[in-house]
C-alpha cells in the first residue's frame, strides 16, 4: 500500500465523510479496534473548532452567546464547505469571512469581524521576504461596512454593538519589533500607496499637494508602516 493510498482513505474519515469501519475495509483491521480509530475523527474536529476560536475569539464569543452547540454547528456547517488541505492547521481559516457573509450570518457585521482577526493573522505570520513595502503581504488596506475594529471589542466585552458605519483601516507588522498595528488611512495615506506601488495619482488623490504626501510618507514610515528604502517600482503611465 502506499502512502497516498493511505491518506486517500483515511483522508475523508477525518473529516467526517467516511466512517471508520470503511477504512478498516480498505486498508486492514486497525490493532487498536474501530473505535479507536474512529477518534481520530472527533479528535480533528476539536482541533479545527478550537483553530477557529483562536484565530476569530470575538466571533467565537458572538455565537457561542447563541447556546452551547451553536459554535460547534457553525463550524461544522463551514468545514463542510472548506474542509482543511494545508499543511498548516490555521489556514482552514481563510475562507471563514467571506463564508460568514454569504450564508449571511448576522448580515456583514460577524463577517466583517472576521476579516479583521484574519488580516491581523497574516500581517502577524507574514513571510520575511518581499517586494518593496510587502503590500498585501505585511502591509494590507481592507474596508468594510462596519467599524471592525470596533465592533470586535464590543463583541469581546459583550456590549452593545456599534452602529454600521462604513470603515477603512491599513494594518501592518512593523519589521524592527514584530507588532501588528492599524491606523484609518486618510487620502494622503492612500496617495503615498499609490505612489510606492507605482501607480499615477488620480481624481482627488491628484489634488493633494506634494508637501503633503511626503509628511504623510515620513509618518508612516516612522510608524514602520512602510519600508525605508524598499525595492523601487517604476512610475505608470498616466
Amino acid at each position: 500500500m502506499t502512502l497516498a493510498a493511505f491518506f486517500d482513505a483515511v483522508g475523508p474519515m477525518v473529516r467526517g465523510q467516511r466512517s471508520a469501519a470503511d477504512v478498516e475495509a480498505a486498508l486492514g483491521p486497525c490493532p487498536t479496534g474501530t473505535e479507536a480509530l474512529g477518534w481520530y475523527a472527533t479528535l480533528q474536529a476539536h482541533h479545527v473548532r478550537c483553530q477557529l476560536a483562536e484565530l476569530f475569539p470575538t466571533v467565537h464569543a458572538a455565537v457561542a452567546r447563541r447556546g452551547p452547540q451553536a459554535w460547534d454547528r457553525l463550524v461544522d456547517a463551514y468545514v463542510g464547505c472548506h474542509p482543511p488541505s494545508h499543511w498548516e492547521l490555521a489556514r482552514v481559516g481563510e475562507a471563514f469571512a467571506d463564508w460568514l457573509v454569504a450564508h449571511d450570518v448576522d448580515g456583514a457585521r460577524l463577517g466583517s469581524v472576521a476579516d479583521w482577526r484574519w488580516t491581523r493573522w497574516l500581517a502577524r505570520t507574514a513571510r520575511d521576504t518581499f517586494d518593496g513595502d510587502g503590500l498585501d503581504v505585511r502591509l494590507f488596506v481592507r474596508s468594510w461596512p462596519v467599524d471592525a475594529p470596533r465592533l470586535s471589542r464590543a463583541l469581546r466585552d459583550g456590549d452593545e454593538p456599534t452602529a454600521a458605519v462604513p470603515t477603512s483601516v491599513l494594518v501592518w507588522r512593523h519589521e524592527a519589533t514584530g507588532r501588528v498595528h492599524h491606523l484609518t488611512p486618510s487620502l494622503a495615506t492612500l496617495a503615498v500607496l499609490a505612489t510606492r506601488q507605482g501607480l499615477a495619482l488620480r481624481g482627488p488623490l491628484a489634488d493633494l499637494s506634494a508637501d503633503r504626501v511626503a509628511d504623510e510618507a515620513a509618518r508612516l514610515l516612522r510608524l514602520g508602516a512602510l519600508i525605508p528604502d524598499p525595492t523601487p517600482r517604476p512610475p505608470e503611465t498616466p
